[in-house]
């Protein structure tokens, strides 16, 4: 299909015109704190793992899981202290230094495995 070039030409300039840039009517979006999506997996090292409410260890408990236990990690915080993960149907943020990270499912539970020597 072939367009006159009095078409194109129109196009062209219209084209031109929508990117020039006068600098009155600019847009000033106020700056939002960004969230780390890094999804994943993970293994509780401690005994206990508390699952909190929010990024605080004096917010409400929501779970506590198990030594061994392989945990889904959904985002994580600004500053990576804190994860916030997913076991069954429960939800919550954990301390990061307190989980080791995999990229898989597969490779958590490996590890799982390999710390129990086997046994599972």
């Amino acid at each position: 299909m072939r367009f006159p070039r009095s078409a194109v030409a129109i196009f062209v300039l219209l084209g031109i015109a929508a990117c020039s840039h006068s600098g009155e009517g600019e847009l000033d979006l106020p700056r939002t704190p960004l969230l780390s999506v890094r999804p994943g997996f993970a293994l509780v090292v401690p005994q206990y793992l508390r699952f909190y409410d929010s990024t605080s260890v004096e917010s409400e408990i929501l779970y506590i899981a198990r030594r061994g236990e392989i945990v889904e990690i959904i985002r994580e915080s600004n500053d990576a202290a804190w994860y916030f993960v997913k076991s069954g149907d429960t939800r919550g943020w954990v301390e990061a230094r307190f989980i080791r990270r995999y990229a898989s499912r597969e490779q958590a539970d490996n590890a799982r495995k390999r710390n129990s020597g086997g046994r599972d």
